[in-house]
């Protein structure tokens, strides 16, 4: 289940290969390039044992390309696969020619 997953399931896999499986499409290699958690103190429902809500981003080939976003299985992480995960396509963050993507986990 997404809500069990938590930025600490990505961050040992930072600069480290997963794979994106599109539903109904391509499975493709991505390298995990950013885990940032957000501070969720403004849900009034939070407390402490509640997930903070975070986001990861990809680094990929152009060679497969998701333009308008798609719903997607991560694998690689060491608590298996993670399913129905969206990913939309995000501005490159380096000159290199890449496709990056953001998959965001509330």
């Amino acid at each position: 289940m997404q809500s069990e997953v938590r930025a600490s399931d990505f961050v040992s896999k930072l600069n480290q290969e997963l794979s994106l499986s599109i539903q109904e499409g391509p499975c493709f290699p991505v390298t995990l390039m950013q885990v940032k958690e957000r501070d969720n103190h403004h849900f009034s429902f939070a407390d402490e044992a509640s997930r903070k809500p975070f986001y990861v981003i990809f680094k990929g080939s152009l060679d497969v390309s998701v333009s308008n976003g798609a719903i997607c299985t991560i694998d690689g992480l060491d608590r298996g696969v993670v399913k129905e995960v969206f990913i939309s396509r995000i501005l490159p963050e380096s000159a290199e020619p890449s496709a990056w993507y953001q998959a965001i986990f509330n």
